[in-house]
């Protein structure tokens, strides 16, 4: 049975491309099946890009700021910070998103495991979609099987390229 509606979950590296193309994420979401989500991690490296001192394009911050806005924080039910949300809060992990979500990788800055924010976002995939234009890293080849999707920008492009809307793009793809 499909979930009411899908949280869409915008990688930090993929703000920039949908900045620079012609589809609000923002817009093109709202009153629809798709609500824009974040997790506490995301969060982070989005209020990082609005600093002063970081080369953030001013379309790529306008957006940052209105996904903010207009997204809900999504996180896993448990407690002890991110990517742990309080009692009533984020997702029930699953035994497949658990090997993801506490996997542990080399040290990153602020004792936070490297690429912490992307296993978060593989492990969420299982019911939400995740856009990333991040094709690097073999981490993303990982997402437990559900409803939910990792989408690569260039794949999402392709179909914005067929399709009247966001929204009718990722219907497409899923």
């Amino acid at each position: 049975m499909k979930p009411k509606h899908y949280f869409v979950m915008i990688d930090s590296c993929a703000v920039d491309r949908f900045a620079k193309s012609l589809f609000d994420p923002v817009m093109g979401l709202r009153d629809t099946e798709f609500k824009l989500g974040f997790t506490p991690d995301l969060k982070q490296e989005y209020e990082n890009a609005l600093r002063e001192h970081v080369a953030t394009c001013h379309e790529a911050r306008d957006l940052i700021r209105r996904i903010l806005s207009e997204g809900t924080v999504r996180g896993f039910f448990g407690f002890g910070g991110p990517p742990y949300s309080g009692w009533n809060e984020g997702d029930w992990i699953e035994s497949d998103q658990v090997q993801l979500v506490s996997r542990r990788l080399n040290e990153a800055s602020k004792n936070r495991p490297g690429k912490r924010t992307d296993l978060h976002l593989v492990a969420l995939a299982k019911h939400d979609i995740v856009i990333t234009a991040n094709t690097k890293e073999n981490h993303w080849k990982q997402a437990p099987k559900g409803e939910g999707r990792i989408i690569q920008w260039h794949e999402l492009e392709f179909f914005l390229a067929r399709e009247v809307n966001l929204v009718s793009a990722l219907r497409r793809l899923l």
